[in-house]
């Protein structure tokens, strides 16, 4: 073999191996870039899926019926419809299902009444503890203001109290944290929440007085719009600005 053969040869063979060495750095950088993408596919479902679970956590069941926002001053709680108060008038709005007012409650809530009071103090809101067994029915309840709105099963739309409960003298209700922290506990009637000025429930209505509803006939009653019984509602009370 002449010496120019050998020449072309090695040239050849040259060639060959920078052309290899070039495919296979450019296959490398395809896998590469197909190892990215499929990690960040698996890091935005990682990432998807979190914040999905965040947002259910954000809403209370009836295995975790309270859920305390402390930056958004609010509290959630899970309740259900008790309907038979369409008709019927009752001074309870929400009363917990561990207390022994809840089936004289327009909601039947299963968060107890002492987390709710324990809560609200989390969030900022000071009791009134001015109503007692001795004057009620002659003052009406102090404390923090409270708005209450109802989000029910099925339904994006949040109502306020006045959309979802009716009170038949035209007065606004007006729902104040009335505190009770003791006969709460000792009487244990559940009462969250009531539509006249209570010694004890935990929040209670400043624009109505105890004997309202007896004295002078005024009814409380579910508006027809509220969905049928039992049908599962969030409840939010918020520290009012």
């Amino acid at each position: 073999m002449t010496l120019l053969k050998k020449f072309k040869i090695l040239a050849l063979l040259l060639m060959a191996s920078l052309v290899f060495a070039g495919c296979s750095k450019e296959d490398n950088k395809q896998a590469s870039s197909t190892e990215q993408k499929t990690e960040e596919k698996k890091e935005e479902k990682t990432e998807q899926k979190t914040e999905e679970k965040k947002e259910e956590a954000q809403e209370p069941t009836a295995d975790n019926p309270m859920i305390v926002d402390e930056a958004k001053k609010q509290i959630k709680v899970y309740a259900e419809v008790n309907d038979k108060f369409k008709k019927e008038s009752t001074m309870h709005a929400i009363v917990a299902k561990s207390g022994k007012n809840n089936e004289q409650s327009m909601f039947v809530s299963y968060a107890n009444q002492n987390d709710l009071y324990d809560a609200l103090e989390k969030i900022g809101a000071k009791p009134g503890n001015n109503v007692t067994m001795e004057n009620m029915g002659k003052e009406a309840v102090k404390g923090d203001k409270i708005d209450l709105t109802f989000k029910f099963q099925g339904s994006d739309n949040e109502l306020g109290i006045n959309d979802v409960i009716k009170d038949s003298s035209g007065k606004e209700i007006d729902i104040r944290f009335g505190g009770n922290q003791k006969p709460a506990k000792d009487m244990n009637t559940g009462c969250m929440t009531c539509l006249q000025s209570c010694p004890l429930g935990i929040t209670s209505n400043a624009s109505q007085l105890i004997g309202a509803d007896e004295k002078d006939g005024v009814k409380y009653t579910l508006a027809d719009s509220v969905p049928a019984d039992k049908t599962p509602v969030v409840i939010t009370y918020k520290l009012a600005n």
